[in-house]
C-alpha cells in the first residue's frame, strides 16, 4: 500500500504536489536560520511535508514517512544556458 503511495504521488508535478499539500491543516511549524539562512519546514494533516527555504519560497513536498520527495524547479542560470554545457 505504500509503495502504492509513492507511486500516486511521485506523478505529481511540483506545482500538484505543492497546491495538495498545502490545501491542507498546518499541523506543525519548525523555523530553522543557519548561516543567515532561513529554512522553515511545516507538516500538514494531509501527510505532506513542505520545506521553505529563502524568502518563504517552497523548495520540496515530501510524502510523511517515505523517501518520496519532488523538488521544486531550478531557477533559471544567470547566463541562461540551464545548466548545458557551454559551446564557448
Amino acid at each position: 500500500m505504500e509503495a502504492r503511495r509513492e507511486r500516486e504521488f511521485l506523478v505529481l508535478d511540483f506545482a500538484e504536489a505543492l497546491r495538495l499539500a498545502e490545501s491542507g491543516t498546518v499541523e506543525a511549524v519548525q523555523d530553522h536560520t543557519r548561516s543567515g539562512w532561513l529554512d522553515m519546514h511545516v507538516w500538514y494533516d494531509n501527510n505532506l511535508f513542505v520545506r521553505y527555504g529563502t524568502n518563504y519560497e517552497p523548495v520540496s513536498v515530501q510524502l510523511c514517512g517515505t523517501d518520496a520527495v519532488i523538488y521544486a524547479p531550478c531557477e533559471e542560470v544567470p547566463d541562461g544556458n540551464h545548466g548545458e554545457p557551454s559551446t564557448a
